[in-house]
């Protein structure tokens, strides 16, 4: 869910360690409200294209009440990590499906021809729901953090935003609730570990590269 206080507000792009995030500023002393904005208008275009619940709202549908004058923040997750994630979250274990969500309009059970499905019904889907939280230009949010780098970028964002933590209370705090660390080299499909399914070919992969190229050139040029 996107959460607000008087002084912040966390914007929970989905599979980007949002509930980690959430997990660790309340361990930390920051407590936070859901924000709620089912019955704005504004965001009839956003979930009608996604359709996401109501608890991954948007900068462009949060109320003012909610927002203005607080340090808003977000994370990002590489293109590659991200679809891997969600197929491993809705194959593996919820098995719930959103025909309305584009990433799950192409699931199967072979991820190779999950992610060209992907490709030929929406091409750069992860962009535009980057887009839609942080704008073109990056500047719907104060701070972006890297789902990689969860706990050190966390504590930056906290120290940038002059709230008052526990920091203690975050370093050290593991990573969890991802279903392909746990189970990458235990689970086996079709003869092989996830970790060894879960790999493109290098033509797919490249054409995914390419889809989302915005996010690699924004958060991933190194």
């Amino acid at each position: 869910m996107t959460v607000t206080n008087s002084k912040i507000i966390f914007y929970h792009i989905p599979k980007t360690g949002g509930k980690w995030v959430k997990d660790a500023m309340l361990r930390s002393g920051i407590g936070f409200r859901k924000v709620n904005n089912r019955g704005n208008r504004k965001g009839l275009r956003f979930y009608q294209e996604f359709n996401l619940v109501s608890g991954h709202s948007c900068p462009r549908i949060t109320t003012n009440r909610d927002k203005l004058g607080k340090f808003s923040f977000c994370f990002v997750r590489h293109p590659l990590a991200w679809y891997r994630s969600f197929w491993c979250f809705r194959v593996l274990n919820s098995g719930r499906y959103n025909p309305l969500f584009p990433p799950d309009k192409a699931i199967c059970l072979d991820y190779e021809e999950y992610i060209k499905g992907i490709l030929k019904i929406y091409p750069g889907f992860l962009t535009k729901m980057f887009q839609y939280y942080m704008g073109k230009d990056l500047r719907l949010v104060d701070c972006i953090g890297r789902q990689e780098n969860l706990q050190s970028d966390l504590i930056k964002i906290l120290d940038k935003s002059k709230i008052e933590y526990d920091k203690k209370k975050i370093r050290g705090k593991k990573y969890y609730n991802s279903s392909y660390r746990k189970q990458k080299n235990s689970l086996i499909i079709n003869g092989k570990t996830l970790r060894e399914f879960c790999v493109l070919s290098k033509k797919t992969k490249q054409r995914l590269l390419e889809s989302e190229k915005w996010i690699l050139d924004n958060f991933y040029n190194e």
